[in-house]
């Protein structure tokens, strides 16, 4: 293997609250500077997060969203930027993380006699059933059938993710490395030793809570109407972290299940870890395929026992199928209420959840996988076998 270092250009949409943006911060952090000279391309420059490190950075101030046609126009725009930054960068390997970023990178080198070795990250599974807008899914599954089968490796973040690619893309389900997405334990750990500036938490009871976009597909409704439940039968409060486009309809629900005095929203923080913390129960209502779902993984390593979803994919995997915390069928407010109601009764069954989950934890710790992707890096730019796998192409 050469001594020099190997150039790495990683591309993401950006870096504000997300598991994605969460992910390529971790890897930054902890890929080995010594072997990687890492770069960084952002299509917007909106950040949630800081590096450790000054990684040389470019903004292409693209934005996705918008009509059918605008999103057609905004990807040819990306990929033509991103084929301009690989010629200027001259990197040996491209990471991406997930949806536009895979497709315009992969668009960008189409044809390229030289061009270097393209790994395609796919954070997620199943979402795509539960939007309303199905020009743009049929359009997204085309991109992904014709595009991916000419990456070099793709990393799937979970086995479920693997499985789902390989149904809706048709490719082999072992034209994929499975590497799961990276947890900064000692900071978590750390953050989640600062107080919690809310009175609930200095109260003798129990406090159920959850954090993430307030979006459809999150479940949050679900929750409201599952606490509902459980407010009948036990005392109880409920803290949502987080903003999103749902963030008003949620508000409203919980006034019309009059819950305004057990369910707070408290909005985005920046430490949601001192909540975890603190946390009775944490509770992940997901309606949809996570594929990696990094706030479970967070949770546990802030000691919080889990109730979640059993969605498409990661839960099960991260929660090693109930073993480190208690799954529930998906969009069941009845099951979600009984599974919170058996956590926040049973002390032995908390401390269980609490004891393992904690342990797996360590299993998805930041330096850990970042070394995974470097022997990765490494394998490709040695032209090594990465794996048993054979190389991605369709079926």
């Amino acid at each position: 293997m050469s001594t020099s270092k190997t150039r790495v250009l990683i591309v993401c949409y950006d870096l504000m609250d997300g598991g994605s943006p969460r992910v390529i911060v971790n890897l930054l952090n902890f890929l080995d500077k010594g072997a990687f000279d890492l770069r960084l391309l952002l299509f917007d420059d909106r950040r949630a997060y800081t590096l450790r490190y000054p990684v040389p950075t470019r903004v292409i101030s693209i934005r996705g969203g918008g009509s059918l046609r605008q999103k057609i126009s905004a990807n040819l725009r990306a990929a033509i930027a991103i084929a301009r930054a690989i010629r200027e960068e001259a990197p040996e390997i491209v990471l991406t993380s997930g949806g536009i970023t895979n497709w315009d990178t992969l668009l960008g080198v189409v044809g390229r006699r030289r061009r270097p070795k393209i790994v395609v990250g796919e954070h997620g599974a199943g979402a795509e059933r539960l939007r309303k807008d199905r020009a743009t899914v049929g359009l997204q599954r085309w991109l992904t059938k014709w595009l991916y089968k000419r990456a070099d490796r793709i990393v799937a973040v979970s086995e479920g993710v693997r499985r789902s690619l390989a149904a809706s893309a048709r490719l082999r389900p072992d034209s994929c490395d499975v590497i799961y997405n990276p947890i900064d334990v000692e900071q978590i750990l750390h953050l989640s030793m600062e107080d919690v500036p809310h009175p609930w938490f200095h109260r003798n009871i129990p406090v159920v809570v959850t954090t993430g976009r307030i979006e459809p597909l999150k479940g949050f409704d679900c929750l409201v109407r599952a606490f509902r439940l459980v407010r009948d039968r036990c005392e109880a409060r409920c803290v949502i972290i987080g903003d999103g486009s749902e963030k008003r309809a949620l508000q409203a629900l919980v006034r019309n299940q009059g819950l305004e005095l057990e369910v707070d929203l408290v909005g985005y923080r920046a430490n949601p870890f001192s909540f975890m913390r603190r946390a009775t129960v944490f509770a992940f209502p997901s309606l949809a395929g996570e594929g990696f779902p990094m706030v479970l993984a967070e949770a546990m390593v802030c000691g919080a026992p889990v109730v979640s979803t059993d969605c498409v994919a990661g839960p099960s995997e991260i929660l090693q199928q109930g073993h480190c915390g208690m799954l529930v069928p998906v969009a069941n407010e009845g099951a979600l209420a009984d599974g919170l109601l058996r956590l926040l009764r049973d002390d032995n069954l908390r401390e269980q959840y609490r004891s393992r989950g904690a342990q797996r934890a360590n299993d998805f710790a930041a330096a850990r996988v970042a070394a995974r992707y470097g022997e990765l890096f490494n394998e490709l730019i040695d032209g090594a076998d990465v794996s048993s796998s054979k190389p991605c192409g369709a079926i």
